[in-house]
């Protein structure tokens, strides 16, 4: 009887947004800058910059390379962003060798000053289930790298699963 006053419509698209939400999360990984450490020609640094710090205790400073043997979830489109220090620098993530271009550049926030972390949208890229080699080529300051399948995650406004605390680092690759 009550289908007639729309209730139960309204509780089934509910329960659709809940689940869609609940397999988007299950899709969104990251790590830390601080959780890659230590490489070649890369030193910790703990600063505040115009308010903003560290998602974790310190980012990765200066020029090198941090690999990472990323665990993705499910094939499909990952968005990539990196958080970093906006007024220098850059960070180039590659997957597999292979570059990911084609970003967006940075997320929307107020422009009071480059001179803090921001996120970057890198680019989307197709990826399989299972290891993935993945590099991060780093000159300046890099906080962080967001993996996500969900084309609505925005990490400025929404909410990051756990980070990956060990990540698997400098695996070798497997040869095929």
């Amino acid at each position: 009887m009550r289908s007639r006053t729309g209730i139960l419509p309204v509780q089934a698209a509910l329960l659709i947004l809940c689940c869609l939400n609940a397999s988007a999360s299950d899709s969104t990984f990251w790590t830390t800058g601080k959780a890659l450490m230590p490489a070649w020609g890369l030193y910790p640094n703990g600063e505040t910059y115009d308010g903003t710090k560290s998602l974790d205790q310190y980012s990765a400073w200066k020029a090198g390379r941090l690999t990472w043997v990323a665990e993705f979830p499910a094939d499909g489109q990952y968005t990539v962003f990196v958080r970093r220090i906006a007024a220098y620098g850059h960070v180039t993530v590659s997957l597999n060798d292979v570059p990911i271009k084609g970003g967006k550049g940075w997320t929307r926030v107020d422009n009071q000053s480059n001179n803090r972390y921001r996120w970057e949208n890198v680019g989307r890229v197709h990826v399989t289930k299972g290891s993935q080699h993945v590099d991060l080529e780093i000159e300046g300051m890099f906080d962080a790298v967001v993996f996500t399948a969900n084309t609505a995650f925005n990490p400025d406004n929404d909410s990051l699963p756990e980070p990956l605390k060990q990540p698997v680092l400098r695996a070798s690759r497997k040869v095929s």
